[in-house]
């Protein structure tokens, strides 16, 4: 396990955001990133998985007010190759990576490079999520795998959790040198991905902490995002990929087994339940096959 304390290094950080055919939020991220930029932000590569709309020209045209940004082209094979693309390329010692639905908040990088200092090896910020009700109302809430490790959403202290969730993670690139980012266990999209790392990190000694003050909002778009992820994207109305309850029963199995019997029945629950709003009984198919499938699975 590499240096624990960084107070004496500098840290040099690059964002990552793969992305797909979403021109005008991803604007909006590019925007707010220059408006926060620090000195600790060395660049920020976005990996554009072969988009048909106008990313390369927003893109390209913020880079030249902001020549920390960074264009390059993805496989286009979904989201969890770009990733990896970009992790390649990367030539900071933080690594983040993010969605390019998040948005983020005030000062959100100055609290990550508190806790790298002070010992972390992970750092999950908070994520909240506009949820679209009636009309064109909104209301935000906290949206986060792990939430029931956090004791108190409303305070500002930072603390360890087991896992990550999957927008808005910074880590050491130095981990990546012990522990792959990536799993070749997990199907398609990657879902689940930074979780299974943190996880795999956990076993080796590292550390993950949870950052409140480092806000990400996260925006429901219904069109773009990984080719392998959905095509809908509206709360409860989306479709019901095989890769989501592959991934996340395979990572039960693996890391925590004795909650796998509540696990299933959450979701083979949700299962049916979007399918009755969306009135497609057979919707439920691929969920079903993605966890009879990682059921199967040998765990290495």
């Amino acid at each position: 396990m590499g240096q624990r304390y960084m107070s004496g290094k500098k840290l040099h950080i690059s964002i990552i955001i793969p992305t797909f055919n979403r021109e005008n939020i991803l604007q909006l991220n590019l925007k707010t990133i220059m408006k926060w930029d620090v000195p600790q932000l060395k660049e920020v590569i976005v990996v554009d998985d072969q988009s048909t709309d106008n990313t390369f020209e927003v893109v390209k045209h913020y880079s030249n007010k902001f020549p920390k940004i960074k264009y390059i082209i993805g496989l286009g094979k979904g989201q969890m190759l770009a990733k990896q693309k970009g992790i390649e390329i990367s030539s900071g010692n933080i690594i983040c990576i993010l969605d390019d639905d998040t948005i983020p908040v005030n000062n959100w990088i100055e609290p990550i490079v508190k806790r790298f200092k002070q010992g972390a090896d992970i750092v999950q910020t908070k994520l909240i999520t506009e949820l679209v009700e009636k009309g064109n109302s909104k209301k935000a809430a906290i949206l986060c795998w792990n939430m029931w490790h956090i004791k108190n959403w409303n305070s500002n202290i930072p603390q360890e959790v087991p896992f990550t969730q999957e927008a808005g993670v910074f880590f050491k690139k130095s981990i990546i040198e012990e522990i792959d980012y990536r799993d070749p266990n997990l199907i398609k999209s990657g879902w689940g991905e930074s979780t299974s790392f943190a996880l795999r990190a956990k076993q080796k000694g590292y550390i993950s902490i949870f950052e409140p003050s480092a806000v990400l909002i996260h925006k429901h778009i219904k069109t773009g995002g990984s080719p392998e992820r959905y095509g809908n994207q509206k709360y409860f109305t989306r479709t019901s990929p095989e890769d989501k309850y592959y991934n996340t029963i395979y990572l039960q199995r693996r890391f925590k087994p004795y909650f796998l019997p509540f696990s299933l029945l959450f979701w083979v629950l949700e299962l049916f339940f979007i399918s009755i709003i969306r009135k497609k009984p057979m919707s439920i198919i691929p969920g079903l096959k993605g966890i009879i499938s990682a059921l199967g699975k040998k765990i290495i």
